[in-house]
């Protein structure tokens, strides 16, 4: 889990923060950033990936985000000297609801000098943001909230995977 408290730390600290936001929008969610990509298949669009490297505090992170589609097996990993990480999860119909969540607190986290907990969640419902038209087929929704000290106010970024055609 220390990756994705690194991750977080990254996309907070250095990318900026930018929104998929509206005024019907949960306000303690008003600093949450937003990003859509795509994933790489096999020909058959049965098998898909995605490999993004994240360089952190002069380390650097491979996240990787891989998925089967029948019946539907998710896997996001993360490889650093450092610390690894891994989140699984599986389901028979991709067309059927999920939201998977885990929550990390951490109460002397590094530079920040105070207590970090965040937390991660993998959804498919899509009804609460806006899918780019260039998201043809989207997949699912990694969300990464991170609330520091006794702030209620969630900071972090999420990530719609979605499956080219």
């Amino acid at each position: 889990m220390a990756f994705f408290r690194i991750v977080l730390a990254f996309l907070m600290f250095v990318c900026g923060v930018h929104a998929n936001w509206d005024e019907k929008s949960d306000p303690s969610r008003a600093e949450m950033g937003f990003v859509a990509v795509n994933t790489t298949c096999n020909d058959a669009g049965t098998s898909c990936a995605k490999c993004i490297e994240f360089p952190v505090l002069g380390k650097s992170y491979l996240v990787v985000m891989e998925y089967t589609r029948h019946p539907f097996n998710f896997h996001c990993k993360n490889e650093e000297a450092d610390a690894d990480g891994n989140v699984y999860f599986n389901q028979n119909d991709l067309s059927e609801p999920f939201r998977v969540c885990a929550g990390v607190r951490t109460p002397h986290y590094m530079f920040l000098g105070t207590e970090l907990r965040t937390n991660y969640c993998f959804d498919n419902d899509f009804s609460k943001i806006d899918v780019p038209s260039d998201c043809v087929e989207p997949i699912l929704i990694m969300t990464i909230a991170s609330f520091i000290g006794g702030h209620d106010k969630a900071l972090g970024e999420q990530v719609l995977y979605c499956q080219p055609t």
